[in-house]
C-alpha cells in the first residue's frame, strides 16, 4: 500500500506531465483511450474536433495524428474505404513533412 506521500507524489508528476501536453495532444490521448474502450461516439467528438483545429491552426502532426486515429476509427466501425482514404491522406502529410526536413538538412 503506498503512503500517502507517495501518492501525493504520483499526482504531481502525473499533473506535470499532463501540463506539458498541448490541447491537441492531450485531445489526440484521450480519443486513443476512448478508442482502446470501444467508445466510439466520444473519440469522433474529440478527433473531429481536433482535425478541424489542427486544420486551421496549421499543426501538420497533430492533423496526421487525428487521421490515423479517425482511420482506426472508420476502420473499427467497418467502413474500410475511408479508413483507407483517410491513412493516405495522414500518409501525404507525413511524406510532405519527411521530404521537407530533408531539404532543410541539405541548406
Amino acid at each position: 500500500m503506498l503512503s500517502r506521500r507517495a501518492i501525493i507524489s504520483q499526482r504531481d508528476q502525473t499533473e506535470e506531465a499532463v501540463s506539458a501536453l498541448s490541447p491537441h495532444q492531450l485531445w489526440l490521448e484521450k480519443a486513443g483511450v476512448c478508442l482502446s474502450l470501444n467508445l466510439f461516439q466520444p473519440a469522433k467528438v474529440l478527433l473531429t474536433h481536433t482535425h478541424l483545429t489542427a486544420k486551421a491552426l496549421g499543426d501538420r502532426l497533430s492533423l496526421a495524428k487525428s487521421l490515423h486515429l479517425l482511420a482506426v476509427l472508420a476502420n473499427q466501425e467497418h467502413r474500410f474505404g475511408e479508413a483507407l482514404a483517410l491513412l493516405q491522406e495522414a500518409q501525404e502529410i507525413g511524406e510532405t513533412r519527411s521530404s521537407a526536413s530533408c531539404s532543410l538538412r541539405r541548406s
